[in-house]
């Protein structure tokens, strides 16, 4: 049953519980999975919810929704619901921000939709709407969203700081907080799901692409780069000098574990101190991969059966309508992936990336071994017309004797050149997970 529990601090005592299905049956439509903000003076708590696995059927009044209770009772004082019943996937995920702006008391919180709202603390209005993006969805209506706001923001002065995920315009977002305006986008700051950690002008933000970096909140300028070994997802704590940064990611629904995760400590430079801009890691050559190799994978996605290729995780280029397929064959191991459609390579360069200079000019599959841990290497390049009417490939080379559980297609200048992991997503077509992992046999 979905909903939020008070408890005494000191006994852990259950004082009171707030249900978000009303006292209905246990619809799992009002899930809670971001932390709640409280406003002690107003005896007030704030908090968003999730969205419904079998809407619109099981829609409830507080279904991706804001929420405000009150803090001595879990009694409800109000709630904002701005989307109707949907089968979307528009969360309301992270923590909402308290802050005050045009004389009035907000609280504000970003959407899976897009979107970051702000309301009257009191009475629960909308004030203003700031639209960053477009929600990611795979397929409408299909309950799966990969982008808009999924971690929190933070409010640095007069400037709310917020990344949106996979999707449109994955990039750190500069809202003022007196009206929503759109101050900056930084679309260096690649596919975000941490929130930031902010001093003085400065906040501080991991993405997707094995990237901490500093931005400025006045400009959205970029001051610092530090490339880590895995996605940072987590937001960096800031105490005192140093910096904190989470480091590891698991994709949801998967077995692959974390081969990387950790916590990186870095110092912020002293007053007077020049500080410099750390570089990303090299590329570095495809190692030869070794065929012949039986894999123990009975079935799952793909398997002997060609699958889908999805292409929803960033936009589409203008001279693009790519579809395709892709099929693994275990005894021994062999890949083919058929497409068409893509159009010209250099067309699925991330704006402003350092790739997008540097240019594209065919399609290479990839496989690596984690979504944290991008290690492996080529298994083929893409022949035919990829770009219009079609074309494929067949791998039977294992890039090395270990388990792999991601298949990826990116546009390149050099098939056998690894490009790092921020160039990788830079570079991103399509990528495909396979749970379990392809697993040689012993």
């Amino acid at each position: 049953r979905a909903g939020v529990v008070a408890l005494d601090a000191a006994t852990g005592e259950v004082r009171w519980r707030w249900d978000g299905d009303a006292g209905a049956e246990p619809s799992g439509c009002v899930d809670v999975w971001g932390t709640a903000s409280a406003d002690v003076e107003r005896r007030m708590v704030f908090f968003g919810t999730g969205n419904c696995p079998s809407a619109p059927e099981v829609w409830r009044p507080a279904t991706e929704a804001v929420v405000a209770v009150d803090l001595d009772t879990g009694a409800e004082r109000w709630i904002y619901q701005p989307h109707e019943p949907n089968n979307d996937d528009l969360d309301f995920a992270s923590a909402p921000n308290l802050f005050s702006a045009g004389g009035r008391d907000l609280v504000g919180i970003g959407n899976k939709d897009g979107d970051y709202y702000a309301l009257d603390r009191t009475s629960g209005a909308l004030v203003w709407r700031a639209d960053a993006t477009e929600p990611g969805l795979e397929e409408p209506g299909g309950n799966f969203s990969t982008g808009g706001f999924i971690g929190a923001a933070a409010v640095v002065g007069d400037t709310i700081v917020g990344g949106t995920a996979v999707g449109p315009a994955p990039y750190l977002h500069g809202i003022a907080t007196v009206d929503g305006a759109l101050t900056w986008q930084q679309a260096k700051a690649q596919a975000i799901y941490s929130p930031p950690g902010a001093v003085h002008d400065v906040a501080f933000i991991g993405g997707t692409d094995f990237t901490l970096r500093g931005v400025r909140t006045t400009d959205g300028a970029v001051v610092f780069e530090h490339p880590v070994d895995a996605v940072i997802a987590a937001g960096p704590a800031v105490v005192g000098d140093a910096v904190y940064a989470p480091i590891g990611f698991k994709e949801p629904g998967t077995s692959a574990p974390i081969a990387n995760g950790g916590v990186q400590k870095l110092r912020l430079p002293r007053p007077g101190e020049t500080t410099t801009s750390t570089t990303a890691a090299p590329t570095t050559t495809a190692a030869p991969g070794v065929t012949g190799v039986d894999l123990t994978n009975a079935g799952g996605a793909c398997i002997g059966t060609p699958c889908p290729l999805p292409f929803a995780l960033k936009p589409t280029p203008a001279d693009a309508t790519p579809s395709g397929t892709i099929v693994v064959r275990t005894t021994p191991f062999s890949m083919t992936v058929e497409v068409a459609g893509l159009g010209e390579p250099a067309g699925w360069l991330s704006p402003g990336s350092d790739a997008a200079a540097a240019g594209a000019t065919t399609y290479a599959v990839y496989l690596s071994e984690g979504d944290d841990n991008p290690v492996g290497g080529l298994v083929c390049v893409l022949e035919g017309d990829p770009a219009g009417s079609g074309g494929s490939c067949t791998g039977d080379a294992l890039p090395r004797r270990t388990t792999y559980n991601r298949m990826t297609i990116l546009a390149v200048n050099e098939a056998a050149t690894l490009p790092a992991p921020a160039e990788g997503l830079a570079r991103l077509v399509t990528t495909v997970a396979f749970d379990p992992p392809l697993t040689p046999a012993p």
